[in-house]
């Protein structure tokens, strides 16, 4: 995912890691690349989606399969970067 944060553009590369973890690899503008967030565990091999929405402020959105088999969606809205669990679902 690609963003732009006033003027300078934000890379996040959102991966599975060998324990299942799912990881965010960062780097802004020009800088070297620096470990980002992490979630929950994931099923192994699932697939990760992420979206970025700009509506006046900016919305990031994040989707994976838990080992329960459930779906979950985490958000992040704003500069602080935090990230919170959304919704989780059952398809």
């Amino acid at each position: 995912m690609t963003y732009d944060s006033n003027g300078t553009r934000c890379i996040r590369v959102f991966y599975q890691d060998k324990d299942n973890t799912i990881r965010v690899a960062a780097r802004d503008g020009v800088g070297a690349w620096f470990s980002g967030a992490s979630f929950p565990a994931a099923i192994q091999g699932s697939s990760i989606a992420c979206s970025y929405v700009a509506t006046g402020t900016w919305n990031r959105f994040v989707y994976y399969q838990k080992p329960d088999t459930t779906f979950v969606e985490h958000t992040s809205q704003g500069a602080s970067g935090q990230w919170a669990v959304g919704k989780s679902f059952m398809l």
